[in-house]
């Protein structure tokens, strides 16, 4: 009984100290999921990625212009997790901004992160918390997994996901090139910048194959 009353203070507490605290079962809200379409992605340093994800929550009619949501970097060796990107106008992104955008529109129910210009730092564990009015929906369980390689790799993009019986996964946005000059690094940059400005329009990034081209991009 006294167990009872003590794990929802705690549930508190932690939310308050910016933990991911997993609550025993029973005191989950069964009407809330998060859908993420990739358990972990890889990009290489320099480039950038977009993390598909969409959301359940209950009520239905809470999401309007006043919910806000936030996208944390799980840290192993701290107290304190670190918020990556969020809608929030009024939150304070230290170190992140430019790079981590909460892309989605959360009135969809749709979560969806870019990063951006992916440094060797950015490696680790993220998950996703969803906020209005002081009602807090945390989706510790559902987290991805963000890799990110040295430039110097001549690799190919990964990502993985869960795939349904009968219907095709669909796999992140990857626009991944190695290539020896700088500035045509920078270059690619830009236009990875460009294709995911237009998502949802655009999902499939492609373009023609140059000489400068020594690796290749995974696509759905």
């Amino acid at each position: 009984m006294l167990l009872s009353r003590l794990l929802p203070l705690l549930w508190v507490f932690k939310w308050a100290s910016g933990v991911c605290f997993l609550l025993p079962g029973m005191f989950r809200d069964i009407n809330q999921s998060l859908k993420l379409e990739l358990n972990s992605v890889t990009v290489q340093e320099g480039l950038c990625v977009l993390v598909p994800c969409k959301f359940i929550v209950n009520p239905r009619n809470m999401l309007s212009d006043l919910v806000f949501g936030y996208w944390y970097h799980e840290e192993k060796n701290t107290q304190l997790d670190s918020l990556v990107a969020t809608n929030n106008p009024y939150q304070l992104v230290r170190g992140t901004q430019s790079r981590f955008h909460l892309s989605g529109d959360l009135r969809f129910n749709d979560c969806s992160l870019d990063i951006r210009d992916a440094q060797k730092s950015d490696s680790g564990s993220y998950f996703f918390s969803l906020k209005k009015e002081g009602m807090t929906w945390n989706f510790c369980e559902e987290k991805i997994s963000v890799h990110v390689t040295d430039t110097a790799q001549n690799s190919t993009s990964h990502v993985s996901g869960r795939a349904s019986p009968g219907k095709t996964e669909h796999l992140a946005e990857v626009v991944q090139v190695a290539m020896g000059e700088a500035a045509i690094k920078f270059l690619l940059l830009g236009i990875c910048f460009f294709f995911l400005s237009m998502r949802p329009h655009e999902k499939r990034v492609e373009r023609p194959a140059t000489h400068v081209d020594h690796s290749a991009t995974v696509m759905d």
